[in-house]
């Protein structure tokens, strides 16, 4: 990571404020929730989050090239509604949650049996 990110602290689990990101993420996912059934499917809505986010941490002017990047490892016949969402969602992150400003490097979903609980990796401060 700090071939990527020089200079950033990587951290599991909440910053000395208390936020922790896996919280963040789960409330930024929330109104798609219901269509993930299944634990495949909530995956991939996190995945899905998760490019959201960090496509609105890049300069307004490289967004859209870095999100054909990332749509590029989405098959050709679920692109076009992947995008779909993606904008949605890049739409949420400006209007409730333009001040947290970390990225997030990775995620683990487990099944609690009851619900999904998600682990996140993130940086420690904003890029």
């Amino acid at each position: 990571m700090q071939k990527i990110l020089p200079g950033q602290q990587v951290i599991d689990g909440p910053l000395p404020d208390g936020v922790r990101m896996s919280e963040v993420l789960r409330d930024f996912i929330e109104p798609y929730e219901p269509f993930a059934e299944t634990k495949d499917a909530f995956e991939k809505l996190v995945t899905v989050g998760v490019v959201a986010w960090n496509v609105m941490l890049f300069p307004e002017d490289d967004r859209q090239r870095h999100l054909d990047e990332l749509l590029g490892i989405f098959s050709e016949d679920i692109r076009d509604d992947g995008r779909r969402i993606i904008k949605e969602m890049m739409e949420r992150k400006e209007r409730f949650f333009p001040q947290n400003r970390r990225m997030i490097l990775g995620f683990e979903v487990a099944d609690t049996g009851t619900d999904w609980h998600v682990t996140v990796m993130s940086t420690a401060s904003p890029v």
